[in-house]
């Protein structure tokens, strides 16, 4: 299949490239270190904000843009069919996600009540058990709003 008349696979090495760098991008995107420093410096301020944000914008708009491009070039659906689709989706995806969230807030659990520990806080303080409701701790867990 032609992508207005260029072919996929050079489409897909240009992808490849792109996708490289938005990744770093979205890590550059999330890696803000001032949040930690009470008065950071102006030009700090200035070369993290170029850095972290005015360079990487870019990044989650391509692959909210090539993930529907390469689902359009699928046929996912038409294949098994919608049904097919949703629980591969499900098993792929939401699964992963859940069995993840589990996973680190079980690993962060004993790191934040250590912490907490030595500054002398209440030791559920920062962490998903610290919610008024179990609702509002699986909220909290699996970052649901």
């Amino acid at each position: 299949m032609k992508f207005y008349g260029i072919s996929p696979v050079y489409v897909s090495k240009k992808v490849t490239i792109l996708s490289f760098c938005a990744m770093l991008s979205v890590v550059l995107i999330h890696s803000t270190s001032l949040l930690t420093v009470e008065h950071p410096a102006r030009w700090n301020l200035f070369c993290q904000y170029l850095i972290t944000r005015s360079f990487t914008y870019w990044a989650v708009p391509f692959f909210f843009l090539m993930s529907g491009y390469w689902f359009a070039q699928s046929d996912y659906v038409s294949r098994g069919g919608v049904k097919t689709f949703l629980l591969k989706k499900f098993r792929t995806l939401f699964v992963p996600y859940v069995l993840w969230a589990m996973i680190g807030g079980l690993l962060c659990l004993p790191l934040i009540v250590g912490n907490n520990y030595i500054t002398h806080r209440p030791l559920l303080e920062r962490t998903f058990l610290n919610a008024d409701s179990i609702g509002q701790s699986v909220d909290l867990l699996f970052a649901i709003t």
